[in-house]
């Protein structure tokens, strides 16, 4: 089942970061401090507006989606599968872009070179992970380019725990809006 498969895919991106570490999550997980919480509201907010003024371009230029990206119903095992599932996404990109920005520093010896090509790559391939949710051009620009708001709070902070969070809220956002729906 899909709940299932977004286990072990988070299983399966969380194992290399293990043994990278040598067990020492701490580098990747650190406890969010109070000044994190403006940060994780920000890249909250910012994608939201982000996405609504692409998905108005988008449909202004008849670029529309096959598909939307929308819970069926909330339920607890569907919270619980949204987290798990955003935590092996979050882990992925960041995987990814460590990988790339230390490729790219070693033949450049330029950080901020290795920061802009590394996330470019990034959202690139984490938008075409998300391939099946609409056209090329929406998810490269959706999903894609509007995942710079998660990798921001992690370059920010080095701080898994903070993008995870920002991310987590942001896709928690049409949860929110079908619960306050039901009672209507």
């Amino acid at each position: 089942s899909y709940e299932v498969f977004s286990f072990y895919l988070c299983l399966i991106v969380l194992l290399p970061v293990i043994y990278v570490s040598k067990g020492n999550l701490s580098l990747f997980f650190k406890k969010v401090k109070r000044e994190n919480i403006k940060l994780i509201i920000i890249c909250t907010v910012l994608p939201f507006i982000y996405s609504m003024f692409m998905i108005f371009i988008l449909e202004y230029l008849k670029i529309s989606p096959e598909s939307t990206i929308e819970p069926t119903s909330t339920t607890l095992l569907s919270i619980i599968n949204m987290l798990v599932q955003l935590m092996g996404e979050e882990l992925f990109k960041i995987i990814l872009l460590i990988i790339a920005m230390s490729i790219i520093y070693h033949f450049t010896k330029n950080r901020k070179l290795s920061i802009i090509i590394s996330s470019i790559i990034t959202m690139t391939i984490f938008g075409i992970a998300h391939y099946q949710y609409g056209p090329l051009i929406q998810i490269l620009l959706i999903q894609g380019l509007g995942s710079i708001f998660d990798l921001y709070a992690y370059l920010k902070t080095k701080n898994v725990l903070v993008s995870y969070l920002a991310h987590f809220l942001y896709d928690f956002i049409p949860f929110i809006m079908e619960l306050i729906a039901l009672p209507m």
